[in-house]
């Protein structure tokens, strides 16, 4: 009977992290960020349903965030930026696996 409501219990679990999809996307800018715009961006981005963590670094000029891609569609950021008066110089999305390190080299931009 335990070995039932455990089965059962991971079951009910996994079918609710089946329906969402975690997925980093990283936005290189052209524009250099001050520690302000930084903080701005940052803030903004926290806020937003949907993001499980993200961060704009001024030093490489890159933006980071991994999010539930069921709650929030990656062209989000990009709309954003550029909306915002931001060139981008090339973004990246892919999925993310819990503990990944996620690289903030611009080889793999579109």
């Amino acid at each position: 009977m335990k070995k039932l409501l455990l089965l059962t219990a991971i079951a009910v679990f996994c079918s609710f992290q089946s329906d969402s999809q975690i997925t980093y996307t990283k936005v290189v800018v052209e524009q250099v960020i001050t520690p302000d715009q930084e903080t701005a961006i940052t803030e903004h981005f926290r806020h937003v349903e949907g993001v499980q963590t993200c961060r704009m670094d001024r030093i490489n000029h890159v933006f980071l965030a991994i999010y539930d891609l069921s709650q929030i569609q990656d062209a989000s950021f990009t709309n954003w930026f550029v909306n915002n008066g931001y060139s981008i110089l090339c973004y990246y999305t892919d999925d993310y696996k819990t503990g990944e390190m996620v690289s903030i080299s611009i080889t793999n931009c579109k």
